[in-house]
C-alpha cells in the first residue's frame, strides 16, 4: 500500500527554473520587438503613401467627372432657354 505523499514527485527550485527558462526560449527579445516595430512602421508609411496617391487620383477623376456633367447640364439649360424663347414659352 502506498502512503499519501509518497507517489508525488518532488520539484526543486532548479527544476522550476529550467521550466521557466524553457517557457521563455521562443519569446522575442526587446531588440527583436524593436526591429519588428520599425519594419512595421516603415511598411505602414509606404501603404499610407500609396493610399494618399490613390485618393488624389480619385479626387482628380471625381472633379473631371463632375465638371464634365456640370458643363453638359449648363449647355442643356442654355439650349432649353433658347427653345423656350423661340416658342415664346413663359419662364
Amino acid at each position: 500500500m502506498v502512503k499519501r505523499g509518497q507517489d508525488k514527485k518532488v520539484t526543486t527550485i532548479d527544476d522550476l527554473a529550467r521550466m521557466v527558462q524553457k517557457g521563455f526560449e521562443n519569446t522575442a527579445s526587446a531588440q527583436e520587438l524593436g526591429d519588428f516595430r520599425a519594419e512595421a512602421n516603415t511598411r505602414f508609411e509606404r501603404i499610407d503613401t500609396r493610399f494618399n496617391k490613390v485618393e488624389t487620383q480619385l479626387d482628380h477623376m471625381e472633379n473631371r467627372f463632375i465638371g464634365n456633367h456640370e458643363n453638359r447640364i449648363e449647355k442643356i439649360e442654355d439650349d432649353m432657354r433658347q427653345v423656350k424663347t423661340a416658342l415664346k414659352i413663359g419662364k
